[in-house]
């Protein structure tokens, strides 16, 4: 069913908070028997997805941005969209293939890494596309504005810096957890959401997309 199609294709992969593990050990899995070479694993910090620490990823990514003068931040983006093209310019590339990281990348890595937002694997490549795997969703759970709002925000801010962006879930996330929250959100870019992460089926749709 892959047919190799991700060969010669890098791809990053980001956990967010509560990312179960055993899935992101079975997407690699999947990635790699399509061909893909996974650049590295991040993980991403508490803090970057709680709302009550807004004040922190603002201040550090307009601190962030303003030292780098780099095109690729916009330092009048929204916060989140913001702190969300750090991230991509941390981990991944417009180009087709993968990059060696730059000093802009390196210097954000170490950043994000002392802020508690971000850990990243030591010297790895940058890669045009980028695996978002959300935490499992509970049961009759409701996302927030404020949910919605950081991760539209920082999902579309990854995607301004990279070739392609999937962001995948359980079905419960999908109805009506984070999953549900980021597709009811505006997001911008080459972006596309999967939900069933639980399932060999999930896992394979995200594959192919």
């Amino acid at each position: 069913l892959y047919a190799d199609g991700l060969d010669g294709h890098a791809v990053a992969i980001l956990a967010l908070p509560g990312a179960e593990s055993a899935q992101v050990k079975a997407l690699q899995a999947q990635l790699v028997a399509a061909g893909a070479a996974i650049t590295g694993s991040y993980t991403a910090g508490d803090a970057l997805v709680d709302a009550d620490q807004k004040t922190l990823v603002d201040t550090v990514s307009a601190q962030l941005t303003a030292q780098l003068t780099d095109p690729r931040a916009d330092g009048a983006a929204p916060t989140y969209e913001r702190m969300g093209q750090l991230l991509g310019i941390a981990m991944a590339t417009t180009q087709t293939s993968s990059v060696r990281a730059d000093l802009a990348a390196v210097s954000v890595r170490e950043s994000l890494g002392g802020a508690g937002l971000l850990t990243a694997p030591p010297d790895v490549r940058n890669a045009p596309l980028v695996l978002v795997v959300l935490p499992p969703g509970e049961a009759g759970a409701e996302a927030s504005l404020a949910t919605r709002t950081i991760l539209s925000g920082l999902v579309s801010g990854i995607g301004h810096n990279a070739a392609g962006v999937v962001v995948v879930g359980d079905e419960a996330s999908a109805d009506g957890g984070e999953l549900a929250a980021l597709r009811e959100g505006e997001l911008t870019g080459p972006v596309t959401t999967v939900d069933g992460v639980e399932t060999t089926i999930g896992q394979v749709t995200t594959v192919l997309a």
